[in-house]
């Protein structure tokens, strides 16, 4: 479990501004990290951060 939490908060933290030319693709891969580790991260964390992409959302994907 802590594994997969790092690693989805490093996706996250790792994402660059929006409107650089690679955050629209980062944030999906940042998603990708997120859906992959929904198992290990168990309901609570995973919905913590399934809203936290969901707010930023719309500033990178266009």
């Amino acid at each position: 479990m802590v594994d997969a939490k790092n690693k989805v908060e490093a996706a996250i933290n790792s994402l660059p501004n929006p409107g650089d030319p690679e955050a629209e693709v980062l944030f999906t891969k940042a998603e990708s990290t997120l859906t992959s580790s929904r198992r290990h991260l168990g309901d609570e964390l995973y919905d913590q951060f399934r809203i936290t992409l969901d707010d930023m959302k719309p500033e990178y994907v266009g």
